[in-house]
């Protein structure tokens, strides 16, 4: 614990920025992501950062009622966040080309497979979107409602819902091309 601060203290520090109590909360995370490490190859990165951000969002709605110590919720988020990658993967596993047996779409297995990992990366994106962009995309795709809509349901213009729809579209490009590099074959 940094110099003898209170949880409630690099709590405060933590939303704030404050070094100490963010280089505290990274060691709690690396302490309770060692026994869960050896699971993961190039996903440890994306949970730690996945870890991060629900702990800042927790922190910032006051969902930390401080009845545990904060390692204890910590290493708690780091479960979650662990069982949450383990299910993913088994959705969407790793096979061999020619040991796929995929039903007759009329698409040749590379296509197939191209598809399937073309929904993988949609899906780990769309985890690493803000959730306003979450929301207003579900506004726009599933509720079929137009921007003008969507400001008067969130009390916003139309035309900031037009910019913060670009920029959602834009944060989605650039993890997207970040995820493509990283997934890229020697």
């Amino acid at each position: 614990m940094p110099l003898g601060m209170s949880d409630s203290e690099i709590v405060q520090g933590y939303v704030a920025g404050k070094r100490e109590a963010v280089a505290y909360i990274d060691e709690c995370i690396e302490a309770s992501f060692r026994s869960w490490q050896h699971r993961f190859g190039y996903e440890a990165d994306d949970i730690r950062s996945d870890t991060r951000y629900k702990l800042l969002i927790s922190f910032n709605r006051s969902e930390f009622a401080f009845k545990a110590s904060l390692k204890t919720y910590i290493n708690r988020v780091v479960k979650h966040t662990c069982i949450d990658y383990l299910r993913f993967s088994r959705r969407f596993f790793r096979e061999e080309l020619d040991e796929l047996n995929l039903p007759a779409t009329g698409l040749t297995q590379e296509e197939q497979l191209e598809k399937r990992q073309t929904a993988r990366i949609t899906f780990r994106v769309l985890r690493l979107v803000p959730a306003e962009c979450r929301q207003l995309w579900r506004m726009y795709l599933k509720g079929n409602m137009k921007c003008r809509q969507i400001g008067e349901v969130l009390g916003k213009t139309e035309g900031n819902i037009r910019r913060t729809m670009w920029a959602c579209r834009e944060t989605a490009k650039s993890i997207r091309a970040r995820l493509l590099e990283k997934d890229k074959p020697f």
